[in-house]
């Protein structure tokens, strides 16, 4: 109320007439310095108090991955089950975003110019295969897959299965990262997987998928480090230790996706 009175009156004081105070001096009238004081408070107690733009996980689709893969020891391999309820919203099918197959085929921004700051062995595949979809204890036939295609829709990287009963989600499934710079890829050293290296529920295109939250369990070669979110993920020891590997959870909320790096030990 105390800012609307102000300003109302900072705009009568200075209304443009005959007697007018000069626009130069406008920013050191006594009202637009007090106006300006109010305003610069209220501005600093919306930062503090308004809450974060961020959706919240679970708020529109109730949805919360449980992750449990295995790392192979090339670092290139990994295959895992991906497990989470069919959101409420849901209507007669289930779409599932299987990005890895993006790289399937080599982009055509891809050249003789720019190839090697991508590819530095030369084009390598990357993909993911879906060994089985189950929805409670129904296993939907792969006769009832589909992989829809569209302009915004890339071949191979949407799957929708027929939506029977309201049960748990299980998805098996085998990713192959490919020797590549950049968010997916392994090269010197390390492996990147900058988010949607399993099975995630597809958003509406071209929207995103939605956002969730996230219960991983990755069993990795002993040596590795593993960042998640960028932040260092403490392990636990598995295995005798000369055949040994590393147990690595943790718990991601409110986001799309689920970042991982894994690297020979810091």
């Amino acid at each position: 109320r105390r800012l609307v009175l102000e300003v109302c009156g900072f705009f009568r004081r200075s209304a443009i007439s005959s007697n007018a105070t000069p626009l130069t001096s406008l920013p050191h009238t006594p009202c637009y310095i007090e106006s300006t004081r109010v305003i610069s408070r209220t501005i600093i107690v919306l930062l503090l108090v308004a809450p974060p733009l961020v959706p919240r996980a679970n708020a529109q689709t109730g949805v919360r991955y449980e992750i449990d893969a295995r790392v192979g020891e090339d670092l290139r391999s990994l295959q895992g089950t991906v497990k989470f309820r069919v959101p409420a919203n849901r209507r007669t099918t289930l779409a599932l975003f299987l990005y890895p197959n993006v790289h399937r085929d080599e982009s055509r921004f891809v050249d003789d110019v720019n190839r090697t700051w991508i590819y530095p062995s030369g084009f390598d595949a990357g993909w993911m295969e879906i060994d089985e979809v189950k929805i409670g204890d129904t296993v939907i036939a792969r006769e009832r897959w589909r992989f829809p295609e569209s302009k915004v829709i890339r071949k191979g990287t949407l799957l929708v299965v027929p939506l029977q009963g309201d049960g748990a989600v299980s998805v098996k499934f085998r990713t192959r990262v490919p020797e590549k710079f950049g968010p997916f890829g392994r090269a010197r050293g390390q492996t990147t997987l900058g988010g949607y290296w399993h099975p995630v529920l597809a958003g509406d295109a071209p929207n995103p998928p939605p956002v969730a939250d996230f219960d991983v369990s990755l069993n990795v070669p002993r040596a590795l480090d593993v960042v998640v979110q960028g932040r260092r993920v403490q392990r636990n020891f598995v295995g005798l230790p000369f055949r040994g590997r590393n147990v690595v959870r943790t718990r991601v909320t409110e986001s799309r996706a689920v970042s991982v790096v894994m690297t020979a030990t810091f």
